[in-house]
């Protein structure tokens, strides 16, 4: 894509039957050796949701932010790789039936870790187990709760 050395393009759709999730972030790379790397990123989010039907007539939506900071070690056959990401949420509206409740200022969601093992798989693919620790004030998939 044209992207300056160590710089990657990132894009994500989530989507399930009440909530959507696209982002869209951009991560650097820092090579300490051949095997140890570093990153740092920053990714943004729009979700959007809507219940309506059974007694039901909510929406929601909103924008995140998350900065991440990650390290990797590549061992032949296995990469470990470790992440901690934080959450804000930049502004959400909600509304159900005439209420709607909306702030617009950066509010502290929370945060996550992530630790993954990946290997080779097949050609070109790999496949992992990943171990990952949420904890958010508002975890958008499950806003109707």
């Amino acid at each position: 894509m044209g992207l300056p050395s160590n710089f990657v393009l990132d894009a994500m759709l989530s989507t399930e039957l009440l909530t959507n999730h696209i982002e869209l972030g951009g991560r650097w790379v820092y090579e300490f050796d051949d095997n140890f790397h570093a990153s740092a990123e920053y990714s943004l989010a729009y979700f959007f949701g809507k219940l309506e039907g059974a007694g039901y007539d909510t929406k929601i939506h909103g924008w995140f932010s998350y900065p991440a900071l990650g390290i990797g070690y590549d061992f032949g056959e296995l990469t470990l790789t470790a992440i901690g990401t934080i959450c804000y949420i930049n502004s959400l509206t909600s509304t159900s039936g005439e209420v709607e409740t909306s702030f617009n200022t950066n509010r502290f969601n929370g945060f996550n870790y992530r630790i993954a093992l990946e290997q080779p798989f097949y050609k070109t693919t790999t496949i992992g187990l990943a171990f990952q620790l949420n904890y958010f004030k508002m975890y958008y998939p499950q806003w109707p709760l």
